[in-house]
């Protein structure tokens, strides 16, 4: 089975730099339109005859994006709890260059909680439980999933065992997908139709 892991389109908040977790702004109309490239260029890499589910975060911003995919393949959607964005506590809503001075990321560590907010070691029982959900539905299909920047790194780890030191930094693009496939490796291809193995931005693992 196929994994294919998208981050949902831009929002306004995201260009401003502002923190979200599980606060909800809308896409914007660009970046949807940006968003609808990509699913064109998956459009034309998958083989006809491979039966595809598309799953989403139920966010806004996420379920926008996973209208886009769905349309574009004919394919059904189902919303899944499990592929929400993790809670940033306290930090949400803020300015990242002001709430994190220096440049620190918001969780330095797999285990880092912020105040009021989720780490991601504790995301992992909700993510893993998503995808048992989403294997019995799609089977032995593609399953397209749209999701977080942070959530995602917690997806990856599941599925392909990158380790959780990759992992921290990784920031998925939003005009990029990742692919998972069973034997654990990754790729990616983007909007421009540009690809490569393991992550964009990181050398594959040897």
């Amino acid at each position: 089975m196929l994994f294919y892991i998208f981050r949902h389109a831009p929002t306004l908040a995201n260009e401003q730099g502002l923190i979200l977790g599980a606060t909800d702004p809308p896409a914007t109309e660009q970046g949807l339109a940006a968003f609808a490239d990509l699913a064109q260029v998956l459009a034309r890499t998958l083989p006809p005859t491979v039966p595809v589910h598309v799953f989403s975060s139920p966010l806004v911003r996420a379920q926008a994006s996973a209208r886009i995919l769905a349309q574009a393949l004919g394919a059904p959607l189902e919303l899944v709890v499990g592929l929400g964005e993790l809670a940033a506590g306290v930090y949400e809503g803020r300015l990242r260059r002001e709430a994190l001075p220096l440049g620190r990321p918001l969780r330095q560590t797999w285990a880092d909680r912020p105040c009021g907010g989720e780490s991601m070691a504790d995301a992992e029982q909700r993510v893993a439980e998503a995808l048992a959900q989403m294997r019995r539905v799609a089977n032995q299909g593609a399953a397209l999933l749209v999701g977080h920047a942070v959530v995602n790194r917690v997806l990856v780890k599941l599925l392909s065992g990158w380790p959780d030191a990759d992992l921290l930094r990784f920031v998925h693009p939003h005009d990029a997908m990742l692919l998972a496939r069973p034997d654990q490796t990754m790729s990616w291809l983007d909007a421009e139709g540009r690809s490569g193995a393991g992550l964009p931005g990181k050398e594959p693992r040897s």
